[in-house]
C-alpha cells in the first residue's frame, strides 16, 4: 500500500503530509547525486512506516497476492524473491494464496531443482491449508446462486418428473463430474447470468447451463455439440448426411467420451 493512500485514514493531514516529504525526497533524489541504493531505499520505507505507525498506533498494512498459479514459472520464482527481500517491513503482512503442488512445480521448472516445497517452506513463515470444499456443497451452492438470480427458470414443480430428473442429470451428475472449485461455481453462475438474459424466449434453461458449463469445462465436447446442432438445422432444412460423416462424428464422440478434457 502506497504511504499517500493512508492518508486517508488520517483525518488530521499529518499522514499526508509525511507522504508528501517522501515523495518530495524522492524527486529531488534524480537530480542530485547519485540514485539511492536498495538499501537507503528499503531504509526511507522502514522510517515512512515508523512515521505513519506514530501518527496512527493501530494501523497495519495486509498486502492479498492471489492466483500465483497463473503466472508463469519465471514469473512465480520472481514474485517469491521480491516478497522475501520485503517481507521484513514493519507493520506489513503479506498473505500469498497458492496451489502448492502447481506452484512447486513452477519452481522446480524455473530454478531447475529437485523439490520446490522445500523453496517454498523456506520463504513462507507459516502455510494455512485451506481443505477441499466437499463435492454436494459445491452443487447446493450453484443451485442456490441461480435461484437468487432465476427463480423462474428453477422453480419447477415438484411434480413434473421429467424437469427433476433432468435438474438431478446436470446438478448431480454433470456438476459432479466438472465442477470442483468454488471458482467453478462462479464462473458458471456468471456466465449464466451474463448470457441468459439476451437468450431468446422459449428457450430451455437447463440446457443453457449445461452448454456453458461445457463451454468452460469441457470444450471439446462442447464443440461436437454446437457442431451436432449446426448439422440438425441442417437436416430440418432438407440437408442430407453421408453415412461416412455420420461414422465420423460418431466416433469423434465416443473418443470424447472415453476419457474427459476437464480444464
Amino acid at each position: 500500500m502506497p504511504i499517500g493512500s493512508a492518508s486517508a485514514l488520517d483525518p488530521t493531514g499529518s499522514t499526508a503530509l509525511a507522504a508528501t516529504g517522501l515523495k518530495t525526497a524522492s524527486v529531488f533524489a534524480k537530480f542530485f547525486g547519485k540514485a539511492p541504493s536498495i538499501e537507503q531505499l528499503k531504509a526511507e520505507i522502514v522510517s515512512g512506516l515508523h512515521a505513519i505507525r506514530d501518527l496512527l498506533a493501530n494501523i497495519r498494512f495486509t498486502v492479498i497476492i492471489d492466483d500465483t498459479d497463473r503466472l508463469e514459472p519465471y514469473e512465480a520464482v520472481e514474485l517469491l524473491r521480491l516478497v522475501r527481500k520485503v517481507a521484513d517491513f514493519p507493520f506489513v503482512t503479506y498473505v500469498i494464496c497458492f496451489d502448492a503442488n502447481v506452484l512447486s512445480q513452477q519452481v522446480n521448472h524455473a530454478l531447475e531443482i529437485q523439490d520446490g516445497r522445500l523453496y517454498i517452506e523456506k520463504i513462507f513463515q507459516d502455510v494455512v491449508h485451506v481443505p477441499p470444499q466437499e463435492p454436494f456443497a459445491l452443487r447446493r451452492y450453484l443451485q442456490r446462486l441461480l435461484k437468487q438470480s432465476f427463480p423462474i427458470e428453477m422453480g419447477s414443480s415438484l411434480d413434473d418428473h421429467e424437469v427433476q430428473f433432468r435438474k438431478e442429470a446436470l446438478f448431480n451428475r454433470w456438476c459432479g463430474l466438472l465442477v470442483n472449485t468454488p471458482r467453478d461455481v462462479v464462473r458458471l453462475y456468471q456466465a449464466v447470468e451474463l448470457a441468459w438474459p439476451y437468450v431468446p424466449k422459449g428457450l430451455d434453461f437447463l440446457d443453457f447451463v449445461w452448454l456453458q458449463l461445457l463451454k468452460l469445462k469441457w470444450p471439446d465436447l462442447y464443440l461436437w455439440t454446437r457442431d451436432y446442432l449446426r448439422d440438425v438445422g441442417s437436416y430440418r432444412d432438407r440437408g442430407r448426411v453421408a453415412d461416412k460423416e455420420r461414422a465420423a462424428e460418431a466416433q469423434r464422440l465416443l473418443k470424447l467420451l472415453e476419457l474427459p478434457s476437464v480444464a
